[in-house]
């Protein structure tokens, strides 16, 4: 898990994600449930995900 989560900030997926947040809701909402917003935060996410490194990871994990 450690070594994932180092990934994920190494990589700058996070700074992406943020930035995509920004601007996917640039002005405060009454709610993230609707969905309007879970179906814009699952494309953020879709643009944004990362395979996790290779090594120590258990037998079939990571992406199809």
């Amino acid at each position: 898990m450690k070594e994932a989560f180092q990934h994920y900030i190494t990589s700058g997926a996070a700074e992406n994600v943020k930035a995509a947040v920004l601007e996917a809701f640039p002005n405060p909402i009454g709610s993230y449930s609707t969905h309007a917003c879970n179906t814009k935060l699952l494309k953020i996410f879709m643009d944004n995900h990362i395979d996790p490194p290779s090594v120590g990871q258990p037998s079939g994990s990571g992406s199809a």
